[in-house]
């Protein structure tokens, strides 16, 4: 308001005073359409590797179905972490929870994909 009390004092026009405004909400929405449009590229990126992800650990799990594993093996692999069917439904899981998380924006965006990652960890292979 004081910024436009002595633009007026200077002489500067209400038409072109409404034209540096119309400009610079213009450019600050171009700016956050730019911001918003690198964080659904982004994210897009982490999803096309999930899905990467989620498919190898697929392959993977029916190579190992394939295998008949013996009951030593199968128990050092239960001690060691997850089982690989539990890793590959996290990763599903995580994939379907950042697919969601494209429908908010800003710090909502970034605390559902945190969240994603920690509720439903995608490690492993």
């Amino acid at each position: 308001a004081e910024e436009l009390g002595k633009l007026k004092q200077m002489g500067v026009t209400d038409l072109l005073i409404e034209a540096m405004l119309d400009s610079t909400a213009r450019a600050k929405r171009e700016q956050d359409d730019l911001r918003k449009k690198n964080e659904m590229e982004d994210l897009m990126t982490e999803i096309q590797h999930m899905r990467k992800k989620i498919d190898e650990l697929k392959a993977a799990q029916i190579e190992q179905q394939s295998q008949a594993p013996s009951s030593t093996t199968a128990a050092a692999s239960q001690e060691s972490g997850p089982s690989l069917n539990d890793t590959v439904k996290n990763c599903a899981a995580q994939l379907a929870a950042l697919e969601a998380c494209k429908q908010l924006s800003g710090i909502a965006e970034t605390l559902c994909r945190s969240v994603a990652k920690s509720q439903f960890p995608c490690e492993g292979m």
